[in-house]
């Protein structure tokens, strides 16, 4: 039996376009012809096909545009845009998983860290966390000394889908499993909808982490990155 049924299977080919509209749609405004989560929760724009027509001016004076899955014509000829290419994973567990108990150090993060989730991950991956973002899903945390060292979440959500993201460790702390523990703690939550994720294809060792937790590749869709330009 497919990991992904033909439904999940189409909205994953478009995934940031699947969710706002239908799950996160309270998230996203229309700019022009394209669709995109408002700056202050996601700097991801969307289409629905590469032949919708853009306002890239438009699109890019308060914030990145970023496109995966459908990426516009228009805006892949630009002689700035950043291609790349995404892996998409799902979680195909074994038998007897067993959710980690939580540790001692570990934390609930929302609006009141709002602020450190932003500063940790630009320290980690600059340009994709917004001081919102916590407001799409469930996120958690690791601190040490107080610090938030660090986090994973969940992303974009649309029907019986749910992404794991903002996954990323200060650097000075990783080699401790704090990713791991805290993408397993994730796999519980307990909503019935099928975790996935995505990871630069060029990430090797993200990829092989995902691959030990039991994430397997369902396939690959295109990135492309306009950068803001008031």
């Amino acid at each position: 039996m497919p990991l992904l049924s033909e439904a999940q299977q189409a909205y994953l080919s478009n995934p940031f376009y699947s969710a706002l509209t239908t799950a996160q749609s309270a998230f996203g405004e229309h700019v022009g012809g394209a669709l995109r989560y408002r700056p202050e929760i996601l700097p991801f724009t969307t289409v629905a096909t590469p032949e919708t027509k853009i306002d890239p001016v438009q699109l890019r004076r308060d914030t990145d545009t970023n496109f995966i899955g459908v990426i516009p014509r228009m805006a892949a000829e630009m002689p700035d845009a950043i291609h790349a290419v995404c892996v998409q994973m799902a979680w195909q567990p074994r038998k007897h998983f067993t959710t980690p108990a939580p540790l001692l150090n570990e934390c609930e993060l929302g609006a009141a860290e709002s602020h450190e989730m932003v500063e940790l991950t630009q320290a980690a991956f600059p340009g994709y966390f917004r001081a919102e973002t916590y407001r799409l899903g469930r996120y958690i945390g690791i601190r040490e000394n107080g610090q938030l060292v660090a986090m994973a979440g969940h992303r974009t959500r649309m029907p019986g889908l749910r992404e794991i993201s903002g996954v990323c460790t200060r650097p000075g702390h990783t080699g401790k499993g704090y990713a791991q523990h805290l993408i397993q703690r994730l796999l519980a939550d307990g909503s019935g909808d099928l975790p996935y994720l995505h990871s630069v294809s060029t990430n090797a060792r993200a990829i092989a982490i995902y691959k030990a937790l039991c994430f397997v590749t369902t396939g690959e869709v295109d990135f492309l990155k306009l950068s803001q330009q008031p």
